[in-house]
């Protein structure tokens, strides 16, 4: 009688402390740099390879859109709907005058801007780096997800290559 008790007291404990916390499961996805396409769809401007994208030809900057499923449409717990989203972009920039800069935006279903973020290089030749991208938003408001980045032409000033990108959607 005394061991059940005890297990039951347990279970009982536990139900109380995950039904405090505000529990949201995670949901990351990566993607290779080969899903982005240029956004004014000259695609023949970069080059990809199986590990990265980049601008070969063409003259100053080109613009990507890269692709993000959003599939978490879903939100619960304790603080409603605001949540956060982050993503991640393994770049290396090696130009001496151009910068690799992303900005993560999430879209209402009308196709407004409801926030961005955004993260550059800034000036850091021959550096691989992580740009990181993160938010909070009332995610009832959240229709699309969409990562852009520019990055600037291969030439005797240098090269930028983008490997690939993570996001870390609220689940």
């Amino acid at each position: 009688m005394h061991k059940q008790f005890t297990i039951a007291t347990s279970l009982a404990i536990i139900a109380a402390a995950l039904l405090a916390g505000d529990l949201r499961a995670e949901d990351r996805k990566t993607y290779h740099a080969s899903f982005c396409l240029a956004a004014n769809g000259l695609d023949s401007e970069y080059y990809r390879s199986e590990y990265r994208i980049t601008k070969a030809s063409g003259t100053g900057t080109g613009t990507l859109l890269c692709p993000i499923t959003h599939d978490s449409f879903e939100c619960s717990g304790i603080q409603g709907c605001v949540m956060s989203l982050q993503a991640d972009v393994q770049v290396v920039d090696n130009h001496n005058t151009g910068d690799v800069s992303c900005t993560l935006s999430v879209r209402d279903a009308t196709g407004s801007s409801y926030w961005y973020k955004t993260a550059a290089t800034h000036d850091r030749p021959g550096t691989a780096e992580t740009l990181s991208l993160s938010g909070e938003a009332n995610w009832a408001e959240a229709a699309s997800y969409i990562l852009k980045c520019t990055l600037p032409t291969n030439d005797s000033n240098g090269f930028t290559k983008i490997f690939g990108y993570s996001v870390l959607e609220p689940g």
